[in-house]
């Protein structure tokens, strides 16, 4: 049996591979630096492709409506929404370190106002203890000055005490206490006196 061949030429593209061309240039430092560089550069743009595509999708799967239980393809669509996407090491540590960037601001933030309110108190507290100790000599100059004309009164007192006894006094030496009965003798003698002499 002869074995017969399709005369179709293949569809499929052939790769053109490039011949290497040899080069006597030195290697440097400076030359595997760059490359080292360019590599770097080469997968940084490769992988922010890829999430800014990842991102994307995942905008655009949370866009879409959900379809109702009818649908054939709800299944899949659950099963296609609970597969979580393959994550990289360096996206985790850079968005662990964006979450601890954010978690030290809202705390700086926290300790900022907590400082300003216990500024506030102390204010507060200073002022109040100031009028405190402002009423309080107020208080102490009120009784001080009341105690010094309760002082005064009982002076002027004592004084008017000296005075009502010194006159008693001089009204005792010069009118002398003469008894009612000397009176009334002398009263009779100049009645009976009296009746004499008209009779």
């Amino acid at each position: 049996m002869q074995q017969t061949y399709s005369k179709t030429k293949s569809k499929l593209p052939i790769p053109i591979t490039r011949r290497k061309t040899a080069t006597n240039e030195a290697v440097t430092l400076s030359k595997l630096e760059n490359e080292n560089n360019n590599k770097q550069k080469r997968r940084k743009s490769t992988l922010f492709s890829s999430t800014c595509s990842r991102r994307a999708q995942e905008d655009k799967n949370y866009n879409k409506r959900l379809p109702t239980n009818n649908d054939h393809s709800f299944s899949f669509s659950i099963m296609h929404h609970t597969k979580k996407p393959a994550i990289g090491p360096t996206i985790l540590l850079k968005e662990n370190i964006e979450q601890l960037r954010n978690k030290n601001i809202q705390d700086r933030l926290v300790i900022k106002t907590q400082e300003e309110e216990i500024k506030k108190l102390k204010r507060l507290v200073t002022t109040n203890f100031a009028n405190k100790q402002e009423n309080i000599q107020l208080e102490l100059s009120k009784k001080s000055k009341m105690q010094d004309k309760m002082k005064i009164m009982t002076l002027q007192i004592e004084e008017l005490k000296i005075q009502v006894i010194n006159s008693l006094k001089v009204k005792e030496k010069t009118e002398p206490f003469e008894p009612y009965s000397q009176q009334i003798q002398v009263l009779k003698i100049e009645l009976e006196a009296i009746k004499a002499n008209k009779v």
